[in-house]
């Protein structure tokens, strides 16, 4: 909204800009309480199923392939948070850091139900044995594929709507 609002001139998309924050507020702080969770969780527990965890966090047997994308999208996720509950993010003064604060929620995120979701639960395999997974050829071209196709789902959507909201209010 932010970027159509400077791109084309919209007026009157404040409001919308504000309640959305707000409900960014409240769901990064719901999913930082699910995150912890379930650290608190797996490690408490320990025993055999931890091991994805481990890894997902520490890293294990010396793999470590996913430990920084880990720590990087809590730590996008915690500074996004504070950024958000800091209730100037609201003005225009600040908008580029309400910006920057909504990309490093989407990325945080992005990364942290994308990687840390899908792969850990694979490692260790059922035999036990830890290997690294590294995306191929084809499963990147499927994922731009899949970026490209909402892209400009997305564009015809704007397209659509971009009359209506330039369309002076009586």
């Amino acid at each position: 909204m932010i970027l159509i609002k400077r791109l084309t001139g919209v007026i009157g998309l404040d409001q919308p800009i504000a309640t959305l924050t707000k409900i960014i507020r409240v769901t990064i702080l719901i999913n930082l309480l699910m995150v912890a969770s379930e650290l608190f969780t797996e490690f408490y527990t320990g025993g055999s199923h931890v091991s994805a965890a481990k890894y997902l966090f520490f890293g294990l047997h010396g793999k470590t392939a996913l430990v920084p994308w880990t720590w990087t999208a809590i730590g996008l996720n915690i500074t996004a948070a504070l950024l958000f509950l800091w209730s100037g993010i609201l003005s225009e003064r600040w908008r580029p850091l309400l910006i920057t604060a909504c990309t490093m929620a989407f990325v945080g995120t992005w990364i942290e139900k994308g990687m840390g979701l899908i792969i850990p639960g694979f490692i260790p395999s059922t035999l036990h044995e830890i290997v690294e997974y590294v995306p191929s050829q084809l499963e990147w071209k499927v994922t731009v594929g899949i970026w490209a196709f909402g892209l400009m789902i997305f564009t015809i959507a704007i397209k659509t709507a971009l009359p209506t909201l330039k369309r002076p209010i009586h």
